[in-house]
């Protein structure tokens, strides 16, 4: 039975879903028009990340081997399945919700509780879907867009969303009701870990060189969002909206626009080199020998990276998955 906390809390959120029904839509021209509290709240979860979350991800990634981690992503990812299942049912998607339910029940069983995924090994990949991509299908406009603290980005229809799959999640509730508070909130907690250990390879590289993290992270929510409330059908992002911007070239680490050129060395203009200085030549061609040329470097795990700056992730949870998938 819902505690009654839950019920106040839920009808809370279904007044506020009402009013946001009623906003109309936002235009490019004012999607941040609270940006100056925006930023002020983005640095406020950074300071929480760079003190408590990152640390504590770096330790559970040095004393957690790579396969245990795997599992227990497997694991959060399968415990998803059961609230998909729902919001695609509510978004008249029977395909997504048959997917979803199939996945639940394969790897729950052969997939050892959900600490492997056989189900995307036989072809049933995952398909995620959220209550604030259920609002969306339902014709709820977005709002402004929002960074809430300790949350990180979002707006007030995904705010609904993240609030009604708190109260709502099926497994959520079935942990607590069977195993206890504590399970329920050490399940959250260890669920926040995992994801803030899954962005430092996959997040942080690109924050760690982004001009301002902030119009980044702003940048790839809404178009993961967008990606994820169209089941993938959207036109390019424009230029407003890019991740990248203008700044494209400069954008990505070294080491990630190296990955892509398969072994290609740095520019030239990355690497400074100091000639050799010069020995008087030789004009005797009986006494001269070819001096051997020393082959150019061109193996990216010899290049020096550039410096790196300290980008720590908002606590998005994570903001941007699947693209931090997340």
């Amino acid at each position: 039975m819902m505690s009654l906390g839950r019920k106040q809390l839920m009808g809370a959120t279904a007044l506020i879903a009402l009013s946001v029904s009623f906003t109309g839509p936002v235009h490019a021209a004012d999607d941040d028009p609270f940006e100056q509290t925006n930023r002020s709240v983005h640095e406020f979860n950074m300071g929480v990340d760079r003190v408590l979350l990152k640390p504590v991800a770096k330790g559970y990634r040095a004393i957690t081997p790579k396969p245990v981690r795997k599992g227990v992503t497997n694991f959060f990812n399968n415990l998803r399945e059961p609230f998909t299942f729902i919001n695609a049912l509510l978004q008249a998607k029977p395909g997504v919700a048959a997917n979803a339910l199939g996945r639940f029940i394969i790897n729950t069983t052969i997939g050892i509780a959900g600490l492997t995924d056989p189900a995307t090994k036989l072809g049933v990949k995952e398909q995620r879907e959220d209550f604030g991509q259920t609002l969306a299908v339902w014709g709820i406009p977005e709002g402004p867009y929002l960074v809430l603290p300790f949350l990180g980005p979002s707006n007030p229809r995904d705010f609904i969303g993240d609030v009604v799959q708190f109260l709502g999640d099926p497994a959520s509730i079935v942990i607590e009701k069977e195993l206890g508070k504590k399970a329920y909130y050490g399940t959250f907690a260890a669920k926040a870990i995992d994801t803030r250990s899954n962005a430092i390879d996959t997040v942080d590289p690109l924050l760690k060189t982004a001009d301002d993290p902030y119009v980044f992270i702003r940048s790839a929510y809404r178009q993961n969002r967008a990606f994820a409330i169209s089941d993938g059908e959207i036109q390019a992002p424009s230029d407003e909206d890019d991740i990248f911007g203008e700044d494209a070239d400069n954008a990505l680490p070294s080491d990630v626009l190296q990955s892509g050129a398969a072994g290609a060395p740095a520019p030239a203009e990355s690497r400074t080199t100091e000639p050799d200085s010069a020995e008087p030549a030789t004009t005797d061609p009986a006494t001269t020998e070819p001096a051997a040329a020393e082959p150019a470097n061109t193996d990216p795990a010899t290049t020096e990276p550039g410096p790196e700056g300290n980008a720590p992730v908002d606590l998005i949870a994570l903001a941007a998955q699947p693209v931090a998938s997340l």
